[in-house]
């Protein structure tokens, strides 16, 4: 029996702070396979159910696979944005089902982090070049919207209506900005961020904490 900590959260390092890497998972997994333990406890009942001894060669081999497609995906200039929507899942994983739910659990993460291991300060869509503040956004989409707070509490409606949360949270923030005492847009913002709480409870811990406190959700604590 191996206790592993946290050596297998669904992220490398906590999201707030640019620490661990995919290299250091894989020699962290060799040093595992090296010990032979039939049993790994992890940190997090969850992930001692998913991250199994038996299942941790097929994660290994699924993750080294997406480890080198981000990297040639990065090499050939592609965004974060469109390597995300790749959906990578190698087809080693069609032997190995107990490996596909721990794959996906970390893979977003996993490729969020070699991306931006394998990139500069300037990204190839530009981000980085230069740094626009959100009261620079808000006046550009307020000119769009031919300065009308109708136009922004259309918008927002829309995109909830359609499930795209995040763009709706994110134009919400911007649209208030610019107009702060309406009362259709702070409604608006709450439901969207209600729907990520909802979205993101069982999967991502962190967001769901985030989310809420933006919300000001009070958490019950747990019994």
């Amino acid at each position: 029996m191996l206790f592993v900590g946290d050596a297998f959260m669904p992220y490398l390092g906590a999201p707030f702070v640019a620490e661990g890497s995919a290299e250091g998972l894989f020699e962290t997994i060799s040093l595992i396979r090296s010990l032979q333990p039939r049993i790994l406890v992890h940190g997090h009942p969850p992930l001692t159910d998913i991250y199994t001894a038996g299942a941790m060669p097929a994660i290994e081999a699924a993750l080294q696979e997406l480890y080198g497609r981000v990297r040639t995906a990065v090499g050939e200039g592609r965004t974060l944005a469109a390597i995300l929507r790749d959906n990578i899942l190698p087809a080693s994983l069609r032997e190995h089902p107990a490996a596909v739910t721990p794959y996906l659990v970390m893979r977003d993460n996993f490729v969020k982090r070699v991306y931006h291991q394998s990139t500069g300060y300037w990204k190839p869509d530009g981000e980085g070049m230069e740094v626009l503040a959100p009261e620079e956004w808000a006046a550009a989409l307020d000119l769009l919207g031919g300065h009308r707070e109708d136009a922004f509490v259309r918008t927002v409606r829309g995109l909830a209506e359609r499930g795209d949360d995040a763009l709706a949270l994110k134009l919400a923030d911007l649209a208030l900005v610019r107009y702060p005492s309406s009362e259709a847009l702070t409604t608006l913002r709450r439901r969207a961020l209600d729907s990520m709480r909802l979205r993101h409870q069982q999967m991502s811990p962190f967001k769901f904490i985030i989310y809420s406190e933006w919300a000001g959700a009070e958490l019950s604590p747990v019994e």
